[in-house]
């Protein structure tokens, strides 16, 4: 039986958490709204969290199937 990294699904639920956050923004704003005041740029601390536990290959999978992780995990 494989051992759960609690780290590592952390900092996947954090990364997916905020995504689906930063959509729900997103999709109030107007593209006015979005110059004025950009969001959004956190993205790179989640990612670097993650780049700490997981390889380039499960990155790639994770970033190419986030939503159909989002909608997996309920997030």
């Amino acid at each position: 039986m494989r051992k759960i990294n609690i780290k590592k699904t952390d900092a996947l639920m954090d990364f997916l958490r905020y995504k689906r956050e930063l959509k729900k923004q997103l999709a109030k704003m107007t593209d006015a709204q979005y110059v004025a005041n950009p969001i959004g740029f956190e993205v790179y601390g989640y990612i670097d969290k993650m780049l700490d536990h997981y390889n380039d290959k499960e990155m790639k999978l994770i970033l190419k199937n986030q939503d159909a992780l989002m909608r997996a995990f309920c997030v």
